[in-house]
């Protein structure tokens, strides 16, 4: 007997298994980039399908200094009728939505919203419209070689 009052014999024999690492932990299959295992979408999975929506509509602010400004009856802060008539114009022409704001420097500043087209047309609108043409001429005299 042993010291406990059991038989060796008497005792179940537990089988030991050894598992290998490899066993237990098996490797990861997919691209490993860096160190970290990245998993291929696979083309049926509905969630590597992902929708995109853009917006139809965006949104432009501009600035036109004082110095830029064609000359017009609006030249006092909070005179701008001739201003919002203007792009009233432009609005219903392009079809936009156009907010003009006079600071107290004179300067102008618009805010145009609708379709990427048609903004970029009512910019070329308002530019047109409000702001100079700047055009210089200079006189070049050429050094006389005879």
């Amino acid at each position: 007997m042993e010291a406990g009052g059991y038989e060796e014999s008497a005792l179940p024999q537990q089988q030991e298994t050894v598992v290998s690492y490899d066993e237990m932990f098996p490797e990861l299959t997919g691209n490993i980039k860096g160190g970290a295992v990245q998993y291929a979408p696979t083309q049926n999975n509905q969630w590597s399908n992902k929708m995109r929506v853009t917006s139809s509509s965006v949104t432009q602010v501009f600035r036109i200094p004082r110095e830029e400004r064609k000359s017009d009856q609006s030249d006092k802060f909070g005179e701008e009728k001739e201003s919002r008539q203007r792009c009233a114009q432009i609005m219903s022409e392009t079809g936009v939505h156009i907010e003009i704001s006079t600071s107290q420097d004179q300067s102008l500043t618009f805010l145009v919203t609708g379709k990427q087209d048609q903004v970029l047309d009512a910019r070329r609108r308002i530019l047109s419209n409000f702001q100079t043409q700047v055009s210089h001429c200079l006189s070049i005299q050429l050094p006389d070689t005879g």
